[in-house]
């Protein structure tokens, strides 16, 4: 009698079900036979969280709120909903169908389409957590609150 990862089998009894050697990219501390690969989310960047760049182009709203999203992005999202809950008056644009408007994204998130990105005011922040995208709202957009 062997014993395989579901427990003992006997020679003849069925299929037994081996453990996996994990491949490359694995969680090495995975059990065998439940090899566990990360999730690579693509695009994903880690940027200083006081990181703002003054806009100078592709902004047609310089006095409000502009939101810069992509279809199935959770982060984007998220924000898109509390900004709506909260009432937030605010231009939206899809990088996925609108050229400039991911041109302008690459040109404030060093070179990649990192989104969300927020405009206020012509000040760009890439990634804002709530908090920080609504005193920035409060400070030079106060007329975009509803």
């Amino acid at each position: 009698m062997r014993t395989g990862p579901t427990g003992p089998a006997r020679e003849g009894e069925g299929r037994t079900l081996r453990a996996r050697t994990p491949g490359p990219g694995a969680c090495r501390s995975a059990r065998p036979g439940r090899a566990v690969r990360p999730v690579r989310a693509a695009g994903a960047l880690t940027l200083d969280p006081g990181f703002r760049r003054r806009v100078g182009t592709v902004n047609e709203n310089r006095d409000g709120v502009v939101v810069y999203w992509r279809p199935g992005c959770p982060f984007c999202m998220k924000l898109r909903l509390q900004l709506r809950l909260l009432r937030v008056r605010r231009t939206e644009r899809n990088i996925w169908k609108d050229p400039d408007a991911a041109a302008f994204v690459r040109s404030v998130a060093d070179g990649n389409e990192t989104v969300p990105t927020v405009t206020v005011a012509g000040e760009a922040m890439v990634n804002p957590s709530i908090r920080r995208l609504l005193r920035a709202v409060r400070e030079r957009a106060p007329q975009a609150r509803s």
